[in-house]
């Protein structure tokens, strides 16, 4: 992975004990070109692949400099 898209998550929702929902978004300057996987890590520090990797994604998205990308994970635990 490329660490300068490495970002915090900018909005967090727990919808129950077990299901929660986190979201952050890259704007129109940020994170520009092909994206092939994308990371959930716990316990990170804001340093790129600190924590630990909990979920992951192989996705195939370009991303230019006229669009904003919201990426949005629901992570269920039972």
């Amino acid at each position: 992975g490329d660490p300068t898209t490495w970002r915090a998550i900018a909005a967090k929702t727990k919808y129950s004990t077990y299901i929660a929902s986190y979201e952050t978004i890259y704007t129109t300057t940020q994170a520009n070109g092909t994206w092939s996987e994308i990371g959930l890590y716990s316990s990170a520090t804001g340093t790129a692949f600190s924590g630990n990797l909990f979920a992951r994604a192989l996705i195939s998205v370009t991303k230019t400099s006229s669009q904003t990308l919201s990426v949005s994970w629901r992570v269920q635990v039972s």
